[in-house]
């Protein structure tokens, strides 16, 4: 694998059936064998994040993803906190997951969730990684909050949509933010419970999004169009748009990772933070 002086965290977003751009996303930097120090993941990053992080080469990623379907996610079973499930999501989890701690992974990893009680965003990288990649993903109306550690959690794109700040304050050198909800270009109206709630998360987390350019050196934005969050059928789709933006990002990447003046300059900034 190339050496670089500068390390790579790379954040990616929440989005439902648009998280599976991610894939073809990590399936680029696996190919150009780009080195990933971090990767700090909201909702549904967090599935393809962990997956990946674990060591999961992203082909088998990419047929995993191809198979998926929504039962093999979420069952219906209505109750006081929501309307699903994710039992069917842990148990996918322990299928795939070639590891189930955080302290395992080949790749750090950070899973963001929203505490319910203080309203902020939860950063979670110890321990198991299921049930905190379930919090991550508990829809807030549609999934039951999941109780970590003591914390009523919900959807970490509530709060934290695409976690670059996240990565800059571990220390990474490049942040790179993988946004798969930036260019939906096409808002069908709703045609049911699921697509309200999600629509209504998605607005939420665009407003808690709206400071993440700041903190990324790189943005990687597929070309969602028309795609659906509920479009899992049309995952070749959503992994080839992944692939695409990721492609034209490459030479900016590399030639931030290769620079050594970027290096210095985030070296100062940590030794006057210290000061």
């Amino acid at each position: 694998m190339p050496e670089y002086p500068c390390s790579l965290g790379v954040a990616l977003s929440g989005g439902a059936a648009h998280g599976i751009a991610h894939v073809g996303v990590l399936k680029v930097l696996e190919r150009e064998r780009i080195p990933i120090k971090m990767i700090a993941a909201s909702s549904a990053g967090s599935i393809a994040g962990a997956l990946f992080a674990a060591g999961l080469p992203a082909e088998e990623l990419t047929l995993l993803v191809r198979a998926l379907r929504w039962k093999d996610v979420y069952r219906f079973s209505p109750g006081r906190m929501g309307l699903l499930s994710s039992e069917p999501l842990a148990a996918l989890l322990g299928r795939t997951l070639p590891v189930k701690r955080f302290e395992r992974l080949k790749i750090a990893m950070k899973v963001i969730a929203t505490d319910l009680a203080s309203g902020k965003a939860i950063v979670i990288s110890k321990g198991d990684l299921i049930p905190a990649i379930c919090a991550s993903c508990a829809l807030p109306g549609l999934l039951p909050p999941s109780q970590v550690s003591g914390k009523m959690l919900v959807d970490g794109g509530v709060t934290s949509g695409v976690p670059t700040q996240v990565l800059r304050r571990a220390g990474v050198d490049v942040v790179m933010a993988s946004d798969v909800n930036y260019k939906v270009t096409s808002f069908a109206a709703p045609g049911n419970l699921f697509e309200v709630i999600v629509r209504s998360v998605y607005l939420m987390s665009r407003q808690a999004v709206s400071g993440y350019i700041e903190e990324a050196d790189i943005v990687v934005a597929p070309e969602i169009g028309d795609i659906s969050w509920q479009d899992l059928e049309r995952a070749d789709e959503l992994m080839s748009q992944g692939q695409a933006a990721m492609e034209a990002q490459i030479p900016a990447l590399k030639q931030l990772l290769s620079s050594r003046r970027l290096l210095r300059r985030v070296a100062g900034q940590w030794n006057r933070g210290r000061k």
